[in-house]
């Protein structure tokens, strides 16, 4: 027998907000930004995000994670043949990148060159359980 649950909205136990996901493999957090302008286009479960300089981007969550064992997925954007985002975290380089911290990463955008370069579109998802 097949069940169907049509409802308009799951509230938390006492009725005054949205159930949190925690254990589940949803996205906990995410963001979608230009690098270039450093406006953000749209984003959920982000509590700040840095302009560090140039192609340099520090993204914070509102909640954080159980450990610096997460991960992140990014993507970037760029018109130059032969670039790649890397990821560096908080307190690293991107030579040399220290651990995640529960709360933040440093992104680093490279179009196709050592150096950072500001991007036109940026975009982070955060997978991992919550504390």
């Amino acid at each position: 027998m097949t069940s169907v649950l049509n409802v308009d909205t799951i509230a938390d136990a006492a009725g005054t907000g949205p159930v949190a996901l925690t254990k589940q493999s949803a996205a906990k957090a995410w963001i979608n930004f230009n690098g270039s302008t450093f406006a953000t286009n749209d984003s959920f479960g982000i509590a700040s995000n840095v302009d560090n300089g140039s192609g340099d981007y520090t993204v914070t969550v509102t909640n954080a994670f159980d450990s610096a064992n997460y991960a992140t997925a990014v993507n970037a954007n760029s018109n130059n043949d032969g670039w790649f985002a890397r990821v560096k975290s908080s307190g690293g380089t991107s030579a040399a990148p220290s651990t995640y911290t529960s709360t933040a990463v440093n992104f680093s955008f490279s179009g196709g060159g050592a150096s950072p370069t500001d991007t036109s579109l940026f975009t982070a998802a955060y997978f991992g359980d919550l504390a």
